[in-house]
């Protein structure tokens, strides 16, 4: 072998080191650009998301009570803004939602997310998943229920004005269940 056979021989190994590693390079970037096209996927798909609870947030009417109302902590003295008749006053709630507030007391009162609460009341309420959870925030705005993380439990001053740790359990309350690890 000669010299030009030896350079020939050394110059194919270092092509093929370099293509070696052009290759490597190409596979790392094809991964990176399929993570790069996925990244962007989930961020317009997130958009979207964004945009549509951006508009079910808007297209969501205020809660009556806050226009019309202002609740002090004692809610037995609410002051109207405006003088209305008739109708269930502010700060009242239903004979239902007092026995479902009672059933959530004599179960320790622990707080519970909307989809907790949900689960725990829906045979006493017969409501839908998202009428419980409006229905919490509005009580939540009237000082009802204390709203912490997006859990909630009775305020003492509903306990108090509604006497419901006088409330009796019984085998038609939400007491019974053990609902989402909270016994009750």
């Amino acid at each position: 072998m000669d010299k030009l056979d030896s350079a020939i021989r050394t110059q194919r190994e270092t092509c093929e080191k370099i293509r070696e590693e052009v290759d490597a390079h190409r596979v790392r970037l094809e991964v990176a650009t399929r993570n790069f096209e996925d990244a962007r996927m989930m961020l317009r798909d997130m958009e979207i998301e964004l945009r549509t609870l951006e508009k079910a947030a808007s297209m969501r009417p205020l809660p009556e009570v806050a226009a019309t109302a202002v609740v002090t902590d004692d809610l037995n003295k609410t002051v109207a803004a405006t003088a209305k008749r008739g109708g269930r006053q502010p700060g009242s709630i239903s004979k239902v939602w007092r026995l479902a507030l009672g059933d959530i007391v004599s179960a320790g009162n622990q707080p519970v997310d909307a989809d907790q609460f949900y689960l725990l009341t829906r045979g006493r309420l017969g409501l839908a998943q998202n009428s419980v959870r409006e229905r919490l925030r509005q009580y939540a705005a009237l000082g009802l229920l204390v709203e912490a993380g997006g859990k909630y439990c009775v305020s003492d001053t509903t306990i108090e004005r509604f006497k419901l740790k006088d409330q009796v359990s019984g085998p038609n309350t939400i007491v019974h269940a053990q609902v989402g690890g909270i016994v009750n």
